[in-house]
């Protein structure tokens, strides 16, 4: 069955281009260019990336403290970004970061994925839908309870424990 035959993930598509592309942050992957085509199909266009996900980092070995430092901050940055876009990523995880290598410098951190992010409206979020990766949600999340982006910053917190010891909490 083809993706495009399906709403639902044809909307998931253009809130992922809508949301990475609102945010302008230095790490959050760019989204360039987003168009349909005349036969409904969608795409969009980003930044060319010259790296690795954080994830295959890990699976060589969990990473010193101070590079977990450095990245998680990059990480922050991104989120924070995000954050006061109004948009709350809800899949942070090792596979989303990206590690860039960018004039000279390795570890530029790019978050990728927007698409399950959502957009807050008000305080606080109560979606029925419980959707991310298990090892990464927030309990409120997967309470069905109503949250906010502070549902990121669990994800990070289990990210960096994983770049610690080389496995999930």
């Amino acid at each position: 069955l083809e993706v495009c035959d399906q709403p639902q993930a044809l909307q998931l598509f253009r809130d992922e281009a809508r949301a990475a592309g609102k945010i302008g942050s230095a790490h959050i992957v760019e989204v360039l260019d987003f168009a349909e085509l005349p036969d409904g199909r969608l795409l969009y266009t980003m930044e060319l990336l010259g790296g690795r996900p954080l994830s295959r980092e890990i699976a060589e070995r969990p990473l010193p403290p101070g590079r977990v430092i450095a990245l998680l901050r990059q990480v922050c940055k991104g989120l924070a970004s995000a954050h006061a876009a109004h948009i709350i990523h809800r899949d942070i995880k090792p596979e989303n970061i990206f590690l860039d290598n960018r004039q000279s410098r390795p570890d530029v951190v790019k978050i990728l994925d927007f698409g399950i992010s959502i957009f807050m409206t008000g305080t606080t979020v109560t979606d029925a839908n419980i959707i991310g990766t298990p090892l990464y949600l927030a309990p409120e999340i997967i309470a069905g309870g109503p949250f906010d982006a502070r549902v990121d910053m669990y994800a990070v917190g289990c990210t960096a424990f994983e770049m610690l010891t080389g496995r999930p909490p």
